[in-house]
């Protein structure tokens, strides 16, 4: 981001000033920039080269439901899910199309690591700020790439990657304006926060922080006229202009993936109150939420920080004690987004806490600095970088044991599949993740629609006593006309054309549907053909209806 090339420049010119070094006029030297640039060289280095080793070649799901779906959007111009992540998306699309390099999927993926870059690159920004030495500010940053939480999102296509650069761009601006005391930094953190909304609505859960620190900190800034009159329209257009994409696709959808669709002012509404998930929001109750969840939120503490769950904490009473405003501002963030986790009823609502740990890296790290400042003076240097290169070592043989992501032998086994698969085909899967593999190749080009080949989900996940092969019943059931897609399996069509011919993918879903009376058998690979019930079997099974 700009935030960075500007801190580096200001870095540049305050090493140039130094006595020794080059005269006013003359350009800077290697040696004075390599002294400026250096903390923010070692995170973007470090974290390149370890992210770039780790991150998943194709697609898969093995830390998110969405992951292969968020590898696929940008290249077919598509909508996720609600809110429907249009600033997400737009880049996505550009990303994959200007970089000539690996397949779509390893693009997006690699496009998480870019923004967790960039976030640890201005981390090192904040910790100057808050005094922090450079040695800790380069290892620091550093070791926060590789928390477990942002490692793991860095390397595959999610949106969270991308939420946490937006929170750290924002939280840099007001260190900035706390130690500059121009009100320059605040309009932009005002401004990066306003084109937060752009990406995910979820952002909101910052503003009970934000609102905080205003009020204590400069209470009638954001009230004088010159500040409404410039800052409202200019925030209101960069959270809601990029929106317009939605309608956009919705009305030009093409063959693509349209999960969230906007054809009018109530539809945009839902779209960015995530009113699909409305009802599961707070839907976990107080004593629930504190008698099951946050023990194991204290277990997912430990994992991610371990020990420095300790020097957290002391950070966060240093910043109490030296930058009061401060830690009121990420306190009440990381306070009101673990509380509205806690609340969320979803089952990886741990993956959404990826702000939380961020916040206690950075007060471990105020921490840990407070300790070195303590070390008697002939000592503190050394004991100080010995700290800096601990902290990312310990990070990374923490972390990538559980974090390779290199094998694409999951996309491999489905691209067999498509490839063997006759046309005018109908290939049913267990799981949501496996039917996103197969429309990551059918979908683009126009693959499958050219050979009249579809795949779906065959169990609908309810309680519903058929559940594991309820839209095989749908689909062989006697009825006229095309067959109609769940609202979230719409691409190019909304129906499938009866009459193909059925494949079951895996073998443990095809003993799964042998078991409930469908004639299965063996094909090619993980691929078994399936056919339909004839009447006498049919009246024996129970038929799920929607």
């Amino acid at each position: 981001m700009g935030l960075a090339a500007g801190v580096l420049d200001r870095e540049v010119r305050r090493a140039n000033s130094s006595p020794g070094r080059s005269r006013p006029g003359q350009r800077p030297g290697v040696w004075q920039l390599a002294r400026a640039a250096w903390p923010y060289l070692v995170p973007a280095l470090v974290l390149s080269v370890v992210y770039g080793f780790t991150v998943q070649r194709s697609t898969g799901n093995a830390f998110s439901l969405d992951t292969t779906k968020f590898e696929v959007v940008g290249k077919v111009l598509g909508t996720p899910h609600p809110p429907g992540y249009p600033l997400y998306t737009m880049l996505n699309a550009a990303f994959v199309r200007l970089l000539p390099l690996g397949e779509v999927a390893f693009r997006a993926n690699l496009l998480s690591a870019v923004f967790a870059v960039s976030a640890c690159v201005i981390v090192v920004r904040i910790l100057s700020d808050l005094g922090v030495s450079r040695p800790l500010q380069a290892g620091g940053a550093t070791a926060l790439g590789l928390l477990p939480a942002l490692w793991q999102n860095a390397i595959v296509a999610e949106v969270y990657s991308f939420t946490a650069l937006f929170m750290v761009a924002v939280l840099a601006c007001v260190t900035r304006w706390e130690r500059t005391g121009r009100r320059a930094w605040l309009r932009v953190g005002v401004l990066v926060f306003a084109l937060s909304f752009a990406h995910a609505t979820s952002n909101v859960l910052l503003i009970p922080g934000l609102v905080l620190y205003l009020l204590l900190r400069h209470p009638l800034w954001l009230l004088r006229p010159r500040e409404l009159v410039t800052l409202l329209p200019a925030g209101a257009g960069l959270a809601l202009l990029p929106y317009a994409y939605l309608p956009w696709r919705t009305a030009h959808a093409g063959n693509s993936w349209v999960e969230t669709q906007v054809y009018d002012r109530h539809s945009l509404s839902a779209a960015l109150t995530g009113a699909q998930f409305g009802d599961r929001m707070w839907a976990v109750e107080p004593e629930v939420a504190k008698a099951v969840r946050l023990p194991v939120l204290a277990d997912a503490a430990v994992d991610q920080l371990g020990a420095l769950l300790v020097l957290a904490a002391l950070g966060f009473l240093v910043l109490v004690y030296r930058r009061f405003w401060l830690a009121a501002l990420t306190g009440t963030w990381a306070a009101v987004t673990a509380w509205f986790v806690l609340r969320y009823l979803v089952d990886d609502w741990l993956t959404l806490l990826l702000p939380v740990w961020l916040l206690a890296g950075l007060w471990a790290l105020v921490g840990v600095h407070w300790c070195l400042s303590h070390v008697p003076r002939r000592r503190s240097q050394l004991a100080t970088a010995a700290v800096a290169l601990a902290l990312p070592l310990v990070a990374m043989f923490h972390g990538h044991p559980d974090l390779q992501r290199r094998d694409p032998a999951a996309q491999h086994r489905v691209d067999a599949a498509v490839a063997a698969v006759p046309d005018h085909s109908l290939i049913f899967a267990a799981t949501l993740e496996e039917r996103q593999q197969f429309v990551y190749r059918l979908l683009p080009d126009d693959l499958g629609l050219r050979r009249q080949v579809w795949a779906a989900e065959g169990p609908n996940h309810s309680q519903h006593p058929d559940q594991a092969v309820f839209f095989l019943h749908e689909y062989c059931a006697p009825q006229p006309g095309p067959w109609p897609w769940p609202w979230h399996e719409q691409l190019a069509s909304p129906s499938v054309p009866r009459g193909l011919q059925m494949f079951i993918y895996g073998d443990a879903y095809a003993a799964e549907v042998q078991r409930y009376g469908f004639r299965v058998r063996p094909f090619q690979g993980q691929l078994s053909t399936v056919t339909c019930l004839d009447d006498a079997d049919a009246g024996r099974q129970p038929v799920g209806r929607r």
